[in-house]
């Protein structure tokens, strides 16, 4: 951070101003630890200016950041599991018009719930005049505006619905494949089970 407060500049031709050292898929750091007894409200912040800034704001929840980027999210079941909940909350950047934030939080939502069934909802930060062109993050919300601003912008989170991943199969392909596992069965067991050698052929009849 600089002296206001904000994301140091890039100085001295650093091409990258932050690294990150050891695993870091699957990881994130603790920023704030929130209240253990009964809901636990768990808030996953894209960097560490946005979850310092919502420590006045969000003091009873759990706030960390992921390593990486915002896409690494999709392995952080692992933070539902440790607080005891089915609910993951983001606390999105405003990449402007053209940004992909949104969208990769979105991507991770759909993640987390077709494979551990979690909920995610997001709070996305707004200042007038921008995140049109601009990029924004609560940070920047906290430094303009103060927290009670930042109280109000995360006082609702929106909830990310992600799409069904039902799968179907028509009744053909159910009884193709149970015809196919009978004759499996009927080449293996034939020879050597009578019971099953007299299943086998009452199902033959019952086919024809």
């Amino acid at each position: 951070l600089g002296k206001d407060g904000r994301k140091a500049a890039k100085e001295n031709d650093l091409k990258v101003i932050k690294r990150s050292r050891g695993v870091v898929k699957g990881s994130a750091v603790l920023i704030h630890e929130g209240k253990k007894e009964g809901s636990q409200q768990v808030v996953i912040a894209e960097g560490p200016e946005t979850a310092a800034s919502l420590i006045t704001a969000l003091p009873n929840a759990h706030i960390y950041i992921t390593l990486g980027n915002i896409s690494n999210a999709a392995e952080l079941d692992w933070l539902a599991e440790k607080h005891q909940t089915k609910q993951l909350y983001f606390a999105a950047d405003n990449d402007g018009a053209y940004g992909k934030s949104i969208e990769k939080i979105r991507e991770v939502a759909q993640k987390l719930h077709a494979q551990h069934r979690i909920d995610s909802y997001f709070a996305k930060p707004h200042l007038p005049g921008k995140g049109v062109t601009n990029k924004i993050d609560f940070n920047d919300v906290l430094l303009e505006k103060g927290v009670n601003e930042v109280k109000r912008q995360v006082g609702y989170f929106e909830k990310i619905h992600v799409k069904s991943l039902d799968i179907r199969l028509d009744e053909k392909s159910i009884d193709t494949g149970f015809n196919d596992l009978i004759d499996e069965w009927k080449r293996i067991e034939n020879h050597r089970n009578p019971v099953f050698k007299e299943l086998a052929e009452h199902h033959d009849t019952l086919s024809n």
